[in-house]
């Protein structure tokens, strides 16, 4: 995704570098947040009909909230692109005398603006999940 939105923006040096700091920054704060969740886990091996599991006991909600990280770099990269997608809704405006609506989904398409929507929607239910409230109701 970092290639393509780099493309977007016309192989900007800038964009590169601000793209790679802040995908390197996410990256390794969800590996020092997976470290430090998985400190205090244990696991045990349990034979049941033969079959032998692993089960993990992990007591730290940190774990539950590794993807925040990458929530970041993709809201990030979500704005990015609609920014792009603006400018170039806006430019077959000017060039074209009506706009049809499968030049606007063709440009939405191409700038890879639903998978945003589609992750953002996904995380703010995994959002839900965070909040005490929401998991004592349904329980």
């Amino acid at each position: 995704m970092t290639t393509r939105i780099h493309a977007m923006y016309q192989g900007s040096k800038k964009m590169l570098v601000f793209l790679g700091v802040v995908l390197l920054t996410c990256t390794i704060t969800s590996g020092v947040m997976t470290g430090i969740g998985n400190i205090r886990a244990s696991a045990e091996e349990v034979v049941l009909s033969g079959n032998r599991m692993c089960l993990s006991r992990i007591s730290n909600t940190l774990n539950q909230e590794i993807f925040l990280p990458t929530l970041v770099w993709e809201v990030i990269a979500l704005f990015l692109a609609a920014w792009i997608v603006i400018k170039h809704i806006r430019e077959l405006r000017q060039s074209q005398t009506g706009s049809t609506i499968g030049d606007c989904f063709t440009v939405l398409m191409e700038s890879h603006v639903l998978y945003f929507v589609g992750f953002v929607a996904v995380t703010c239910f995994n959002l839900g999940t965070l909040s005490p409230t929401l998991v004592r109701r349904s329980v």
